[in-house]
């Protein structure tokens, strides 16, 4: 019982320690408006329109993208990220957005550059997003779960901007893109007894140690 009340302690640093960056960044809300996205479509015909969607899952603002007949693909681009920033001072472990699809069984690729200034398409990542639900529900993924084409681990401190493409006749919706800290599973406690033994996590930034040291990430 020793034991484990010194790790929670150690805990309660770590979650100290923690408090000093944030948990979360929020890149886009859409609560301004959508005035700075933009679209295009390349290699044939159709045609991409961006508008304010009538449903958003948060606040007053989310955008929606509609595909009329685009025979290549067709494109929904943000503006830059914000650069310099506090934010960029940090690592982060995911992204997350708030995703309606239009029920087909298609996928939207979701593609992330980094870089900066006119570099800021040194290298490109992108994740498949299923279409299939009408609904809103949130997307996770762990950045490192986007695919590059060098293999070139991606440096998450200059992300630069992204866009959301497919092709055909299509329609979906976002709200609320946001990158999270990186997190990792850690021991609780354990404790050994004649008859039982018992063991728990919990999750803490991958920055942090239990006692409160901070450990290089991969």
């Amino acid at each position: 019982m020793r034991r484990a009340a010194l790790i929670l302690a150690s805990l309660l640093v770590a979650s100290t320690a923690f408090a000093q960056r944030p948990l979360r960044h929020v890149l886009f809300d859409f609560e301004d408006g959508i005035d700075e996205w933009t679209t295009n479509v390349w290699g044939g015909g159709g045609e991409v329109e961006l508008s304010l969607s009538d449903d958003p899952k948060f606040g007053a603002g989310a955008l929606r993208s509609e595909l009329t007949a685009v025979e290549r693909g067709g494109n929904t681009i943000a503006p830059r990220f914000a650069e310099p920033g506090e934010w960029r001072e940090h690592d982060w472990g995911r992204i997350s957005l708030w995703f309606k699809g239009d029920g087909t069984p298609t996928k939207l690729s979701f593609r992330l550059f980094t870089g900066t200034g006119d570099e800021a398409t040194d290298q490109g990542y992108s994740l498949n997003i299923p279409m299939d639900s009408t609904e809103w529900r949130q997307i996770t993924a762990p950045l490192s779960a986007f695919w590059n084409r060098e293999k070139v681990p991606m440096d998450k401190r200059r992300i630069a901007w992204s866009y959301m493409g497919m092709s055909g006749t299509h329609s979906f919706e976002i709200d609320q893109i946001t990158l999270e800290a990186p997190q990792r599973p850690v021991a609780l406690a354990q404790v050994v007894g004649q008859q039982a033994r018992h063991a728990a996590a919990v999750f803490v930034p991958l920055g942090v140690h239990p006692v409160g040291q901070a450990l290089q990430s991969a």
